[in-house]
């Protein structure tokens, strides 16, 4: 008798550890899902620009990619970009040792763009889970 009690013990305390542990994974997604975000402050005109918001820990590396409409040029940009395909009109900046806080990325056109012809990327390993994240930028 004595045995099966302490089994039932064991099982409680089993499944109450589980339990917490899932609570505790869960809250940590949760967490997480607000970890780097982004979004255009400017995105028509000549010069073009985004914020990305970063929350603690930040990701070792933040890659952003940047397309523009074919036959645009990006004359220059804050942070330097990292690979520029005019052709294809892409850009990627690699965003490397990132702190907490916001973080500003500018462009300047040789010809100025309209509403909705920016699409726009950022990926990124989110430190906490491994797990590699891609958003589109929001407009």
């Amino acid at each position: 008798m004595r045995n099966n009690s302490i089994k039932k013990q064991l099982m409680v305390s089993g499944c109450f550890i589980t339990f917490l542990l899932a609570l505790l994974a869960a809250a940590e997604v949760t967490a997480n899902d607000d970890l780097v975000t982004c979004r255009y402050l400017k995105a028509t005109g000549h010069d073009i620009q985004l914020q990305i918001n970063v929350a603690a820990p930040p990701p070792a590396t933040i890659i952003v990619i940047q397309n523009i409409p074919a036959g645009i040029t990006i004359k220059n940009s804050s942070p330097k970009i990292n690979k520029l395909n005019n052709s294809k009109g892409r850009a990627k900046w690699l965003l490397k040792a990132i702190k907490p806080g916001s973080v500003l990325v500018e462009m300047s056109l040789d010809t100025p763009i309209k509403a909705g012809q920016l699409s726009g990327e950022i990926r990124y390993k989110n430190p906490a889970t491994g797990m590699t994240v891609t958003m589109e930028i929001a407009p």
